[in-house]
């Protein structure tokens, strides 16, 4: 509330970008309808809110149901401010403002969403809303990873099959 406020008072509060968000789930207590939390690789320790406002230039009540990263405040925030991200290194995130504006057919730039704990490859959640499946689980359900769906460095051989969660 105070932050909102002093930008009233200051009469900013049109045209500042606020956000809100978090890198990780809970630490303690409960991810409400999802499972894990902080640390994990469930849905419930990977999938975080985000809550926008700017209302000079996104609407009250836009929702979207594209998958986006954390990552992609860097492009985001850059391309606001009238630059770019550094073109002298690899940029893993990507411009976000059509999804956050609401632009008619805004898609997020990702096929797939790696789920890592420290360097071990977990998850993949690929396809729309479909829920991660986890490579790490000792359930028998297996995940075939191939060139395609499994990227460099990740601990995880070409066309080798890995059991996943069900």
């Amino acid at each position: 509330g105070e932050v909102f406020k002093t930008l009233k008072r200051l009469e900013i509060d049109n045209d500042t970008l606020v956000m809100f968000t978090s890198d990780n789930g809970p630490a303690a207590g409960t991810a409400g309808p999802l499972r894990g939390k902080k640390g994990s690789t469930f849905e419930g320790g990977m999938r975080e809110p985000c809550i926008v406002r700017w209302p000079s230039r996104i609407g009250a009540g836009t929702q979207t149901d594209e998958i986006t990263s954390i990552m992609d405040l860097l492009p985001t925030l850059a391309r606001l401010a009238g630059s770019s991200a550094p073109s002298d290194r690899i940029i893993d995130g990507h411009d976000i403002w059509p999804i956050l504006s609401d632009q008619l057919g805004a898609r997020s730039g990702y096929e797939a969403l790696y789920y890592y704990s420290r360097d071990n490859l977990n998850a993949v959640r690929s396809g729309p809303h479909a829920p991660p499946q986890s490579i790490y689980s000792q359930t028998k359900p297996t995940f075939t990873a191939t060139m395609q769906n499994v990227p460099p460095n990740s601990n995880v051989e070409s066309n080798t099959s890995l059991p996943v969660s069900a």
